[in-house]
C-alpha cells in the first residue's frame, strides 16, 4: 500500500494575502500539482466526501476551499483530505484560522486528518508565528453546546437524587 502525500493550493487572490503576513508555504509543505478547481472539483463529484459531519456542512466545506488555502491529502493520485485555513490577526498576532476539515469515511483510520493538522500546526512554527493558534471559524457548535446543556442536568439530577437517598438512608 502507498503512503499518502499532503499538499497545497490556493487561488490567485489568496497570493497577496499570502504574502502580506510574510508565510513562505514552501518551506513547510509542497506546492500541489493540481489547481484549486480540480481539487474543487474532485470533491464536488463525491457527495459523501465530508461524511455527515455536524461541524461542517458539505456546501459550505466547497464553498471556503475556494476562498482560502487548502491543504490536501493525496494516496494513489486519489484526494483523501482537505483541510482549508486562512492566515489573519487576532489580538496583535498572526493566527491561523483553521475553516474545516473532510475525509471520505473510507480513509478512516490511516491518519490523513491528523497529518494536515500537524501539517497546518508545521506551517505556523516554521513561519515564525509568535503564537501558533489553530481557530475554528464555527467554534460553537450548536450540537455541542447541547451536549453540554444535558449532562449538566443529569449530574445535576444525580447530585440531587444521591444527597435525596443519602438523606433517608
Amino acid at each position: 500500500m502507498s503512503s499518502f502525500q499532503i499538499y497545497y493550493v490556493y487561488n490567485h487572490r489568496t497570493i497577496q494575502k499570502v504574502a502580506k503576513y510574510g508565510v513562505n508555504l514552501d518551506i513547510s509543505v509542497q506546492r500541489g500539482d493540481k489547481t484549486i478547481d480540480e481539487v474543487y472539483n474532485e470533491i464536488k463529484s463525491d457527495k459523501n466526501f465530508c461524511r455527515e459531519e455536524v461541524s461542517i456542512s458539505y456546501n459550505h466545506f466547497l464553498g471556503i476551499i475556494t476562498n482560502n488555502i487548502t491543504l490536501y491529502a493525496v494516496l494513489d493520485d486519489k484526494i483523501t483530505g482537505v483541510l482549508s485555513f486562512e492566515f489573519n490577526i487576532k489580538d496583535g498576532k498572526n493566527v491561523i484560522m483553521f475553516e474545516g476539515i473532510c475525509s471520505p469515511k473510507i480513509y478512516t483510520g490511516q491518519g490523513i486528518g491528523q497529518e494536515l493538522i500537524n501539517t497546518l500546526i508545521r506551517i505556523g512554527k516554521d513561519n515564525n508565528f509568535r503564537a501558533t493558534r489553530i481557530l475554528n471559524a464555527d467554534l460553537v457548535n450548536p450540537y455541542i453546546l447541547l451536549m453540554f446543556f444535558f449532562l449538566y442536568i443529569f449530574f445535576c439530577l444525580f447530585y440531587f437524587y444521591s444527597n435525596l437517598y443519602y438523606k433517608h438512608k
